[in-house]
């Protein structure tokens, strides 16, 4: 018997005219999911900086909550937290409001996540969280 597939949503943020890197970012959370038992509901891109449009105004930011407010998605998988926002205070607001609605992060940098398999926050990943988001 197969346990049922976690659905995800994949999340990449590239600066302006670096397709190199939305490829890499893309192929890096795509071995994840064939490593895992994931199914991608959505992959949002972003593309341009997150620093000029404060959060309420990205359409990424939102497509994102839409999925969590309509408990489509149980995990977001990012490259690196930084990728949800350029400030630090927008990326942990963002993670913060996951973790409320009970949907973990997943870093590929870090190789963890903010929640553990329980449903609680994973003490490392968050404190992990705040060092590399402190700019």
């Amino acid at each position: 018997m197969s346990t049922p597939q976690i659905p995800v949503a994949l999340f990449i943020r590239v600066s302006d005219g670096h397709r190199q890197d939305y490829a890499r970012q893309l192929h890096d959370l795509q071995k994840e999911v064939a490593a895992e038992n994931y199914h991608v509901v959505a992959t949002i891109a972003e593309q341009g900086s997150g620093s000029k449009r404060i959060l309420a105004a990205r359409p990424a930011i939102s497509e994102l909550k839409a999925l969590v407010k309509s408990r489509q998605i149980k995990k977001v998988l990012v490259t690196e937290f930084s990728r949800l926002g350029r400030r630090g205070r927008e990326v942990r607001s963002v993670i913060e409001d996951l973790m409320e609605a009970g949907v973990s992060t997943w870093s590929g940098r870090l190789r963890m996540e903010t929640l553990l398999p329980d449903g609680t926050k994973n003490p490392i990943a968050v404190l992990m969280m705040f060092i590399y988001t402190e700019r």
